[in-house]
């Protein structure tokens, strides 16, 4: 194969991520995947044995980036309050870790036990590294749990709900008025 030039693999990973960005887990199949990637069925299948495996692919990739953008957001001068708001918010900004979240909160029944896992550890990456933030602030377990669903609600669900999110000092007030910072 030319240099510079993507693998037909790499292609497939990248119509399948677009499709479940867009589709979810249960609008995405293997068919319309080899039908937009313009390869044959055998050649996908040959890559990825089952849409399970196509999303687990996908979902192992991402994690490793959500694991570097987190350390950096870990390693950065950020105020406690504004990094953890980042944490939520390029995570929100992601169609596609959007999409491994609404995969998880509302088609695991769908998913392999493999698969799952790696979604689950996707959402645990997200919430352990804000708990790592928090500890900065020296909070009780339950302050700091409460404020990572205040992020988690203002910017994860009202984004899947297709609401107007809250911006880091909108956030911010909210922590200040219940004296948590």
């Amino acid at each position: 194969m030319a240099r510079g030039r993507p693998s037909k693999k790499q292609f497939i990973l990248d119509i399948a991520q677009q499709l479940f960005s867009e589709r979810g887990y249960q609008g995405t199949s293997i068919d319309l995947v080899v039908r937009l990637s313009k390869v044959s069925k055998p050649t996908v299948y040959n890559n990825f044995p089952s849409k399970q495996v196509l999303l687990q692919t996908l979902v192992e990739a991402q994690l490793i980036v959500l694991q570097e953008r987190h350390l950096a957001l870990l390693e950065s001068e950020l105020e406690p309050t504004d990094c953890l708001y980042q944490i939520f918010h390029q995570s929100q900004e992601n169609e596609f870790e959007m999409a491994i979240l609404r995969i998880f909160y509302g088609e695991q029944y769908k998913l392999e036990e493999d698969c799952m896992k790696l979604c689950r550890e996707f959402v645990t990456q997200i919430e352990s590294t804000a708990m790592q933030v928090l500890a900065a602030l020296d909070l009780s377990p339950q302050h700091g749990s409460a404020i990572i669903a205040i992020y988690k609600n203002a910017l994860l669900t009202e984004h899947l709900q297709k609401k107007p999110v809250a911006t880091s000092a909108e956030l911010k007030s909210q922590l200040e008025a219940l004296g948590w910072i």
